[in-house]
């Protein structure tokens, strides 16, 4: 599906609206986060923990999309009308070598 530019566009400037609005209620109400841990107590703004927690969670969705996209077994790509003998039918991941 593609999106005109105009659409774009106006999703860009909500976004940002949306991010100053934020930015401007964490301004004037930044809470307080403490965290305790045996031994440990972790005092922050809730801004900023909610910043590091998204941080967090998006490093750690990459983190695994990575790893399982490197454990994934390869699959055996066959071109269209080529004989199962040909370079086409070894294993690999990517299929652009076949395509011509």
């Amino acid at each position: 599906m593609r999106i005109p530019g105009i659409k774009i566009l106006l999703l860009i400037l909500l976004a940002l609206a949306a991010a100053i609005g934020i930015g401007l209620f964490a301004h004037d109400y930044p809470g307080h986060m403490v965290l305790r841990l045996p031994g440990w107590r972790i005092e922050t703004s809730l801004s900023f923990f909610l910043v590091a927690l998204l941080v967090t969670i998006i490093a750690l969705v990459l983190l695994l999309r990575l790893v399982t996209g490197l454990w994934r077994p390869a699959r055996v790509v066959l071109c269209a009308g080529a004989p199962i003998a040909s370079a086409c039918a070894v294993r690999v991941i990517c299929a652009a070598a076949c395509w011509h």
